[in-house]
């Protein structure tokens, strides 16, 4: 039942993600697979560290409006997170088996989905597969994005350092 349910939610929020934004989903994956260790810890800090700042931004009345908009934002990652990490996951598993697919990015979305639906489904170890997939791909959209925010900051101060 509900396992189903986050199947379908998260693979429709994925293709439109992935139609919107392929390059956040390849850089995010590319991130996630070279880094895995890394994109775990910042996952984890990201998980536990966020409604920690919003519950102390709720503190001060004026900051209110600020918690509320990163806790909404925390939330919408969880989702797009399990999103991103069935897409490495997917990706990997096509690699390994030197897959050549049609529509490449959509299906390593599917494989991915499909591997973790039935992950779900386990007994025990189940949960805590899903768990990880949610920590993995949350670190693998900090850090990506931590990088593209660098790469961003550098062109730019090249572009500065021209005129």
């Amino acid at each position: 039942g509900m396992a189903l349910y986050w199947f379908g939610a998260v693979l429709v929020f994925g293709l439109v993600l992935l139609a919107f934004a392929p390059k956040s989903f390849t850089a995010s994956s590319k991130t996630m697979l070279k880094q895995g260790g890394w994109s775990l810890l910042a996952g984890l800090g990201v998980l536990i560290a966020t409604p920690i700042i919003a519950v102390i931004l709720m503190a001060t009345v004026i900051a209110l409006p600020l918690a509320f908009a990163l806790l909404f934002a925390w939330l919408t990652s969880l989702v797009v997170a399990y999103a991103y990490a069935a897409y490495s996951l997917g990706a990997w598993i096509s690699e390994q088996a030197k897959w050549n697919l049609k529509w490449s990015h959509v299906a390593w979305l599917l494989i991915g989905m499909l591997v973790l639906w039935l992950c779900m489904l386990l007994p025990i170890v189940g949960g805590l597969i899903s768990f990880v997939a949610l920590v993995w791909g949350l670190g693998g959209m900090l850090l990506a994005c931590n990088q593209q925010y660098q790469s961003n900051k550098e062109s730019h101060a090249t572009k500065k350092a021209k005129i």
